[in-house]
């Protein structure tokens, strides 16, 4: 910026792992910080790792949720922070199980079932929304089109979102927005 080289914003990468700590009031402040500067920020490729955690499932998925909570919920209140992108929707195909080990780090599972996480999402996007506004809810990075006949964006569309498509990235991303 101070070298006049145009910057418009920054994407911050957001592969957690729930068994480690996690810095909320910092991830804020350099939210603030860009904004400052006049840069925009997206989260990006976000995912919630929760095999290392030693509670029950339900406990695993609690803890989960919140995180999705608080990293969606600090997104919203920040105007410069405009996106959050997941990095994959359902578990059944989620590149953590190839890389680290099986895993259940999305929103969905592995029968296209929302989790407790998808609820912590949507309600950190509720919270000051109006009735008459059109926010965009989710976008999926390396969303397969078709999944052994069960289709993730009819599922979607099914449960009253609108979905659009993006090929002006590299990886082209889908989008679903909810009225």
């Amino acid at each position: 910026i101070e070298s006049s080289i145009p910057i418009h914003g920054i994407g911050m990468q957001m592969h957690l792992v729930a068994s480690a700590p996690i810095d909320f009031e910092s991830m804020q402040e350099n939210i603030q910080r860009f904004g400052d500067l006049g840069l925009e920020v997206q989260v990006s490729e976000m995912d919630v790792q929760i095999a290392g955690l030693s509670g029950t499932t339900e406990e695993n998925l609690q803890t989960q949720k919140e995180l999705y909570r608080k990293v969606v919920g600090t997104c919203r209140v920040e105007p410069n922070c405009d996106t959050v992108i997941f990095w994959g929707f359902t578990d059944k195909y989620s590149w953590i199980d190839d890389v680290y080990g099986p895993d259940d780090p999305l929103l969905f599972d592995e029968n296209y079932l929302s989790k407790p996480a998808f609820d912590g999402v949507t309600q950190a996007l509720k919270e000051g929304l109006s009735i008459n506004d059109y926010a965009t809810l989710f976008s999926f990075g390396g969303l397969p089109l078709s999944t052994e006949g069960a289709e993730p964006l009819d599922i979607l569309s099914n449960i009253g979102f609108k979905l659009g498509y993006s090929e002006e990235r590299a990886d082209p991303i889908w989008t679903a927005y909810r009225i």
